[in-house]
Formats: structure tokens, sequence, C-alpha cells
């Protein structure tokens, strides 16, 4: 079958015929990929940058089928497959479930699993970038009958946002500032806005200008990041006062610092961005008593708060789903979004170009 993944541990992406999965343990399905998103972390496999790949490279092994955002149809399911699963079922998937037998599986907790990089799809098993893939189980969760396969592909991220949504103190009638106009960023200010949010604002650079486009269809006011054209435009909106809860999709020690620059005293910063902070402006946060807290993949309540959703129509999804592209055309998929050109990319196997 046609694949796209990594061959080698060198920047790039290959397509290349791999075997077709079969299974290997009685908890295992097969599932047939409709369609699979490309995340940004498939987007840092691709650059394979020293420094960002350290624990990929501990994991993973050549030839590995890339992408974990898929959605798919369960085609074969071993005798113990758990959740109910039979041949037929629309599925969607989680990148990694708990191994439910460490001390935080026990909590309730298997975002925080001690095993969970284990088995991730597309670096401790194939993924979905292919026709066919193997998964356990206790990863997948039913798609229901109004939401396309499309939309379940990006469900991954967005059951993401909805965990760090969760984990904030945000009501209606706060101002809510995301640093990050990516996918998870435009995710993250529809639910904002959802959930009546007084204000949403969403601030990326210049070269975020096709994103901010996007920002400001949906309803927000888009913050192009350029002196302080940031801490004004919040200052401005609130009183002088500042956001009162400010998201950091984006991560890295810039979007930090200014996530601690609009947030007013006694409010919330809520990082999920896993790039370098550098260091952590402890006198801001103190003089300021902010809470921080941080927000890391997802759990399963989270999924269904984010089916019911998209089922209701709350949340569209469709806006920030920029290209749906065949599966041979992986290549051209990468290079766009590397230019950041897009935001969120979805690849169809199966589908001639």
């Amino acid at each position: 079958m046609l694949a796209a993944g990594k061959t080698r541990p060198e920047p790039g992406i290959d397509i290349f015929e791999h075997p077709e999965p079969k299974i290997t343990r009685g908890d295992e399905v097969l599932i047939e990929v409709a369609a699979c998103g490309i995340c940004g972390s498939d987007l840092h496999t691709y650059r394979w940058r020293a420094e960002e790949m350290s624990r990929v490279k501990r994991q993973m092994q050549f030839p590995r089928v890339l992408g974990h955002e898929v959605a798919g149809t369960v085609r074969q399911a071993g005798r113990d497959v758990v959740g109910g699963f039979q041949v037929g079922d629309r599925a969607m998937c989680e990148t990694s479930a708990g191994c439910g037998f460490c001390y935080y599986c026990h909590m309730g907790r298997p975002n925080l699993c001690e095993r969970r990089h284990e088995y991730t799809l597309g670096v401790g098993a194939d993924g979905g970038f292919a026709r066919f893939m193997v998964i356990r189980s206790n990863c997948l969760y039913k798609i229901p009958a109004s939401i396309s396969f499309v939309e379940a592909a990006v469900m991954e991220p967005f059951a993401m946002v909805v965990h760090a949504i969760g984990r904030s103190h945000m009501k209606a009638g706060d101002h809510v500032v995301i640093m990050g106009p990516g996918p998870m960023g435009l995710l993250a200010a529809m639910i904002a806005k959802a959930s009546g949010a007084a204000s949403v604002t969403v601030a990326g650079l210049a070269i975020d200008r096709e994103r901010l486009i996007v920002a400001s269809r949906i309803g927000a006011e888009a913050i192009e990041i350029s002196g302080n054209r940031l801490e004004e435009a919040v200052l401005n909106r609130t009183d002088g006062r500042g956001a009162d809860i400010v998201f950091d999709i984006a991560g890295g020690s810039e979007a930090l610092s200014s996530a601690l620059e609009v947030v007013r005293k006694a409010g919330e910063v809520v990082m999920v961005g896993l790039g370098d902070p550098g260091p952590l402006e402890q006198k801001t946060i103190v003089i300021k008593e902010l809470s921080i807290v941080g927000a890391l993949s997802r759990l399963p309540s989270d999924w269904d708060r984010a089916s019911a959703l998209i089922s209701s129509r709350t949340v569209d999804l469709r806006p920030v789903i920029s290209h749906i592209l065949p599966l041979q055309r992986a290549k051209e998929a990468f290079e766009l979004l590397d230019a950041r050109k897009g935001i969120k990319i979805v690849l169809v196997p199966g589908v001639e170009s």
C-alpha cells in the first residue's frame, strides 16, 4: 500500500510502498483510513531539527508511517476489542491512550500516563498516512453520524483545545486572548466565542496574515504582533485592565512574554504550546498574582464534549480546514505548511491526485 512518512532520520517526508498491517493482538483493530490531518508535531518530524527530535529519535524505527489525526472505518476487529467496536463502525483515533495501570491512569488522567509514549501513532507505531492502520481499540471513539470523516480527522486537536478550555476558569463575559492563529488557536477562539466571551483576540506574527484573516472571519479580533499593538488593543478593550485569560497556544518565549504582559492582575495564563518558553518571568507572575495552568493532550471526556460541540454545530470546524489533498500529494502538503501557507491540511488515502 502507498504510505507517507520517514524512511531515514533526516529532514523531509517520503512517499513509499509499505506492507499492509495485520492485527497481532486481541485488543487491536484494523482501520481503513478515510482521512488523516497533518499535525504541528508531524511538521516538526518533517523538519527533523536536532533540538526537537531527541525523544522521537529514541522511539522511532524506520520506515515509519506518520499521521495520528485519523478517521476511518473498522475493517477487522480482534477478539478482545473494548468499546463495542464492530466491523463497519466509523472511528476516530486517540494518538496514545494510557496504559491503564500506572498511578496517573488510576487517577483518571491517562493523558499523563507514565507509559503513553511507548505506543504513539506515527512515532512508536505506524500512523494514518496510509490506506490501512492497526491500532489498539482503547484508542478509538465512535464518529457521530452528523460528523464527516474529514471533520473527524480534526477532532483530535479539537478535543485537545476542549481540554485546555476545561483546565481554565473561563466564564461568560471574560475577555480572552489567544496567542497563535494556527488550527488550535482558531479552534480555541471558536469555543471561547461559543462560551460567551465578551471579546476574543487572536494574536499572530506578520507571516500569519492568512491565518489572522480567518480569525477575523470567525468573529475574533485579529492582531498582528508588532511593537505594543497587542497590549494597546487589549487594554483599550478592557478599560485598561488586561485580559481575564490568555491561552498560549503558540508556545515559545515571545508568546509567553506577551501573554504575561496582556493578562490582567489576578488573571490566568493557560499554557498549551510546547515551544521553549525561555526563563520564566517570575517577577511578573508574583507582582500580578497570576495563575499559570498547563494543559496536555486530552481526556476521554474531552472527546465526548468535542463531539457534542460539532454534532450540534455549536462550533464549525470547516473554516480551519484549508486543504483536502490525496495522500500522493503529501510532500506538497508539508511544503505548504512549512511555508505557513494554509491552516489545517487533511490527507485522504485512496483518492487519486
